[in-house]
């Protein structure tokens, strides 16, 4: 089947050092989620493979990163995604605790009131579960503080304003309920250095965005790694 999409991936650093800590796997197509990836099942785990296989070139060669991906309610609830992706990590030699899985607040919450036990076990298995636009789906925030999370992404909608009072207003509240489940934080869409130094003030614990570096195909991202062009 020919496959009409890349893997690209995309630093994301730690907001004081700018040192990169992880990479999010990066979908160039317009109907995906502009920082995730989530691919058609028939690709799953053919792609993901290809994906982790990748990351421990990256682990083997010395930059001990995580990698943050997209992964959608239906793939969750796929007892043959999840084993499968399981299984492919152990064969790599891979503990799940390197691999973040990226979901969005409507699909943490779940229409059949089962994603919390899902999520939970996910957790059990050593995933990190990363909740991505939190508040941008109006769902209810005190059924997500029992969610098994590890962390919030924070959208580039409000990233991108960090400047205005609204938008720091906002992520200031994000902050908080971060800071109440000990969650760490991370922000999408920083384009420049100004937008990085309001929210490392802010508090935001890891940045993404083209100010750290585009996304790149991995040979790319490698050479780009070893060579420090990563690091502001």
């Amino acid at each position: 089947m020919k496959r009409d999409f890349r893997l690209l991936f995309q630093p994301i650093v730690d907001a004081r050092t700018h040192c990169v800590v992880a990479c999010a796997l990066v979908s160039p197509r317009p109907n995906f989620t502009p920082d995730g990836f989530e691919l058609p099942s028939e690709m799953d785990i053919q792609a993901w493979l290809e994906a982790l296989t990748c990351l421990q070139a990256c682990r083997l060669q010395g930059c001990k990163l995580s990698m943050l991906a997209h992964v959608s309610e239906q793939q969750i609830h796929s007892s043959n995604f999840i084993g499968q992706l399981l299984r492919w990590m152990e064969h790599l030699k891979m503990p799940a605790s390197c691999v973040e899985l990226e979901i969005s607040e409507r699909d943490a919450v779940g229409k059949d009131g089962n994603m919390i036990e899902r999520l939970t076990t996910l957790r059990q298995a050593g995933f990190s579960i990363v909740i991505d636009n939190l508040g941008s789906d109006h769902s209810a925030i005190s059924h997500l503080l029992y969610a098994p999370l590890t962390g919030i992404r924070i959208d580039e909608a409000l990233t991108r304003r960090a400047e205005t009072k609204v938008s720091t207003a906002l992520i200031e509240a994000i902050l908080k309920i971060a800071s109440v489940r000990d969650l760490h934080t991370i922000a999408a869409g920083v384009e420049d250095a100004d937008t990085a130094a309001i929210l490392t003030l802010l508090g935001v614990h890891r940045l993404q965005g083209n100010y750290f570096g585009l996304p790149l195909d991995y040979e790319s991202f490698a050479e780009s790694l070893r060579g420090g062009d990563l690091v502001h």
